[in-house]
């Protein structure tokens, strides 16, 4: 021989992978059981919120008021300026067209919960703004609709999460 001694195997290091390869797989399983079980306990979480907040049959918007033009230039600290005008009104589906009032917020109610809706903001009778959008989509059904002077866009949010921009009374 080459003076190598073939070595023996002791059986301890077979067994010892072999409990190890036993354990990681519970390991496994146990982290997967405990995913499963935290996607059905979010699962039923948002289900609970969802139907929670779509008790009613009927869906709203808050269109929020649209400011008046201030005089002097348009600037970050002046976003009402520029001898811009603010005559804005909103059609919804195939709805009456509504001017938006500077004063106070503008609610429309009795809006079908399933299905898109089509908006369309009209600035001085010109459709300058439309878009689609569905209560399910937004898991809500109290939306808030405002109007962001600086760039003149529009925003969309769920009346959670809109509170402070929008001023219609609260819907009983």
């Amino acid at each position: 021989m080459n003076g190598c001694r073939p070595r023996s195997q002791p059986s301890a290091p077979r067994e010892l992978l072999a409990t190890t390869r036993v354990a990681l797989a519970s390991l496994f399983v146990a982290g997967l059981v405990a995913i499963i079980v935290m996607a059905f306990t979010c699962g039923l979480t948002l289900a609970s919120q969802g139907e929670a907040g779509s008790s009613r049959d009927d869906g709203s918007i808050c269109v929020a008021s649209v400011p008046l033009p201030t005089p002097g230039e348009l600037s970050l600290g002046n976003p009402t300026g520029g001898g811009r005008t603010f005559e804005y009104s909103i059609q919804i589906d195939g709805g009456k067209i509504v001017d938006i009032p500077h004063d106070k917020g503008l609610s429309i109610t009795k809006l079908a919960l399933n299905g898109k809706h089509l908006v369309k903001i009209r600035k001085d009778g010109k459709v300058v703004e439309s878009f689609r959008f569905s209560f399910g989509e937004l898991h809500s059904t109290d939306l808030c609709l405002f109007f962001k002077s600086l760039y003149e866009t529009w925003n969309l949010w769920t009346g959670k999460e809109a509170r402070t921009n929008c001023d219609c009374a609260a819907r009983k």
